[in-house]
């Protein structure tokens, strides 16, 4: 009788450390990675996306002020033959296409940064560089909205390399990250092709 006892206590003791047992359902297993209950998988990597646009446009508002400042009395030769700083001020899209069409312009950069808040919701799982163009896209985009709504309309541009016209990081992160979510988008449709 002794026996049967000491069985089924031990049949009914809770696993020791090492042992296997059964994970309940409302209990997550030890390598399971932890997520907020209600909060949507892609909201880490719009956090991602939203993270490096604001940086990219501190850096582009920040670089104009000091542009402002510095290069009124006249242009700087960073790199000889190769780079200067030359302040410009640009009524029309990056790198001075199209002069003129304020509002249009305005418009545009809206789109642009309405596209860059709602993408992050459908782009893939994985976490890709797709990703990262779209946060530089969303935040030149704002760099040269802000602007042209508080600087009477004309974009402050002031990297200069001669055979291009003056630019900006703004304009900088528009190309960039238009290149890489293009890379991203290829990707996509050669994975899509390969999959059975």
């Amino acid at each position: 009788m002794r026996g049967r006892v000491d069985l089924a206590v031990q049949e009914n003791r809770p696993p020791e450390e090492g042992e296997s047992g059964d994970v309940s359902p409302g209990h997550a297993s030890a390598d399971e990675t932890p997520r907020l209950a209600g909060a949507p998988g892609w909201l880490p990597r719009a956090a991602l996306v939203w993270g490096i646009a604001l940086l990219w446009l501190a850096l582009d508002l920040a670089t104009k002020a000091w542009a402002l400042r510095t290069l009124a009395a006249g242009e700087l030769e960073i790199v000889p033959e190769l780079l200067w700083f030359n302040l410009a001020r640009n009524p029309g899209a990056a790198f001075g296409l199209f002069p003129g069409g304020r509002g249009f312009f305005i418009g545009i950069s809206l789109v642009l940064m309405t596209v860059g808040l709602w993408a992050p919701s459908v782009m893939g799982e994985r976490t890709s560089l797709g990703h990262v163009g779209l946060g530089l896209v969303l935040g030149g985009a704002a760099g040269n909205f802000y602007d042209r709504v508080f600087r009477g309309g004309e974009v402050i541009d002031f990297i200069d390399v001669r055979v291009w016209p003056v630019f900006n990081l703004a304009d900088t992160g528009i190309v960039v990250g238009t290149v890489l979510v293009s890379l991203y988008l290829i990707g996509l449709e050669r994975r899509k092709g390969l999959s059975p």
